[in-house]
């Protein structure tokens, strides 16, 4: 290898792995459970891809509220506790049974 290959790689790694610090720092921060943190630090100290692999992996979603989720398996209980509101014209109404709803 050339030295200018050489510094080549170095810089890429260096930025790599400046690239790793940020989205470590960012994974520490959220509300990640401790265990799934130390997996993903683990993971994106590796250089190249592991920072990738790592922004990849832990972009979750936020957690949908409670009134938006479906509790059981084989049901329509999401259809069914917004049928009222979904069937209602009167938009003041429609509210009002959409914030009792989300308020549960």
């Amino acid at each position: 290898m050339s030295p200018i290959e050489q510094h080549f790689a170095s810089l890429v790694i260096a930025v790599s792995e400046v690239f790793a610090a940020w989205v470590i720092f960012k994974l520490w921060r959220s509300d990640e459970i401790t265990f799934l943190k130390i997996a993903l630090t683990t993971i994106a100290i590796i250089p190249l891809l592991g920072p990738l692999l790592v922004l990849w992996i832990s972009n979750f979603p936020e957690r949908a509220p409670e009134a938006l989720q479906d509790r059981y398996k084989f049901g329509a209980d999401v259809h069914e506790r917004w049928d009222d509101v979904i069937r209602e014209s009167n938009p003041v109404a429609k509210f009002k049974k959409w914030r009792d709803i989300m308020k549960r």
